[in-house]
């Protein structure tokens, strides 16, 4: 292996916006380093299989041997551990990348897929997490909480490739709200909502936009015509959505 520059490869879940920020952006700043979106398989898969190839920098289903360190986005189950450790068998060094508190979400109680993040699957999680040599978190918080099954820590801040935002807004009348986020955000979105809906009521210029997340149904009722919803967009694209909005509600 070579320490100072080693060949890399990052394998992030799907081709979705985490694996973009996660897994792309660093493949593309690095020298000598691929990165790919799989489709996985928790459970059958073989040594040179983890799953369907979506996208990445690579023409074809990469050899996992020929890397001499690979960044796996959120492994989980007693299989890919196995996978893990029998790719450290053959000198590849594996580490686990992780921006999320895991282990909270089953909390959350309007998160839709707080079952899958379960006392019994989080389990899953770590011992992939302690077969990997190392660990990259996006904060100290994380990287903090998750010495306890990997103490090699590193943190690793989310990244935007900024001059994808360096874009202009178009000329349009009235005023546009706009917010933008996943599952999980029911309880923290009521207080605010109620104050959008008094804004708008006092002012008949101003619309919402709502991205991601439908949010924008609970106000079309009482507000005809001057909401909007825009399902998920890909990341690359996720920048000029941003141009529809005047207002922007946090998480955006």
């Amino acid at each position: 292996m070579n320490s100072q520059n080693p060949k890399t490869l990052f394998i992030g879940r799907y081709v979705s916006a985490q694996c973009w920020y996660r897994c792309a952006l660093p493949a593309i700043q690095m020298e000598n380093a691929d990165w790919i979106g799989l489709h996985p398989i928790e459970e059958e898969f073989s040594e040179t299989y983890l799953g369907a190839l979506l996208g990445g920098s690579v023409s074809e289903y990469p050899k996992f041997t020929e890397y001499d360190m690979i960044v796996i986005q959120q492994p989980r189950g007693e299989p890919l551990r196995k996978w893990i450790e029998d790719i450290q068998s053959k000198g590849v060094k594996v580490v686990y990348e992780n921006d999320d508190f895991l282990h909270g979400i089953w909390k959350i109680p309007d998160h839709q897929y707080k079952a899958s993040y379960s006392k019994k699957h989080m389990k899953e999680f770590e011992i992939c997490m302690k077969q990997c040599d190392a660990q990259i978190s996006s904060t100290e918080f994380l990287a903090n909480e998750y010495k306890k099954y990997n103490s090699n820590q590193f943190v690793c801040k989310n990244y935007l490739d900024t001059l994808r935002y360096d874009v202009g807004i178009p000329e349009r009348e009235g005023i546009t709200i706009g917010w933008s986020g996943g599952t999980g955000h029911d309880k923290a979105i009521g207080p605010w909502l109620q104050v959008i809906f008094e804004v708008m009521a006092r002012n008949p210029e101003m619309s919402f936009i709502s991205t991601g997340m439908n949010y924008a149904a609970a106000l079309e009722e009482h507000l005809p015509g001057r909401t909007k919803f825009i399902p998920w967009t890909p990341v690359e694209c996720y920048p000029y959505m941003l141009t529809n909005f005047d207002i922007v509600i946090c998480p955006s």
